[in-house]
């Protein structure tokens, strides 16, 4: 008995958490869109309560989804991509959308996002549908994007390529263009 009590004094400050939820929708990979309340359990999976009904929806299943985080004040949208040499399919968050669109995923999956800690994050680059690590900005899009931007009379001699904040505002940008054709990674 003396054992039980031990452990259980031991596991009591290991409690789950409450589980976030969040209204907002999503969309299936057969297209059809689906609507309630979101909980994300981890970097590829979700749950969607709906209607009394829970649905437990893996990333394979899902082409996106999105919601309100009322503790951030932040609309979230999630693309459910297989990414790397894996058929793997993850959840990743998009930053910015347009010519190349900005992800990034949690490198420790927590239900809430903290957004003053981007160290947590790791940020991909997307093109066309292929998916790069922003570490790899500089030798596979920033030569692209720099003849494009100063073709267009922008500055950017104050930017430094391999500063992972400095891509992202170069990627901003670029995105601000007249639509051209997709950038195509080098």
């Amino acid at each position: 008995m003396t054992r039980f009590a031990a452990l259980l004094i031991f596991l009591i400050p290991f409690t789950v958490p409450a589980m976030v939820w969040h209204q907002g929708s999503v969309v299936l990979a057969s297209g059809e869109v689906l609507t309630g309340e979101i909980s994300r359990q981890s970097d590829d999976l979700i749950l969607l309560r709906s209607a009394g009904e829970m649905k437990v929806l893996p990333a394979h299943k899902v082409r996106s989804f999105r919601y309100h985080d009322a503790a951030q004040n932040i609309n979230r949208r999630f693309l459910a991509l297989a990414a790397g040499t894996t058929a793997y399919y993850h959840f990743f968050e998009t930053v910015t959308s347009g010519n190349l669109t900005v992800l990034r995923k949690q490198r420790m999956f927590r239900e809430s996002i903290e957004e003053e800690d981007s160290g947590s994050f790791e940020f991909y680059i997307m093109s066309d549908g292929a998916v790069t690590l922003m570490k790899n900005f500089r030798t596979r899009y920033y030569n692209s994007i720099r003849h494009r931007l100063e073709g267009n009379g922008v500055d950017i001699s104050s930017f430094d390529p391999n500063s992972p904040a400095d891509a992202l505002r170069l990627i901003l940008l670029f995105n601000q263009l007249p639509a051209t054709r997709p950038i195509a990674a080098i």
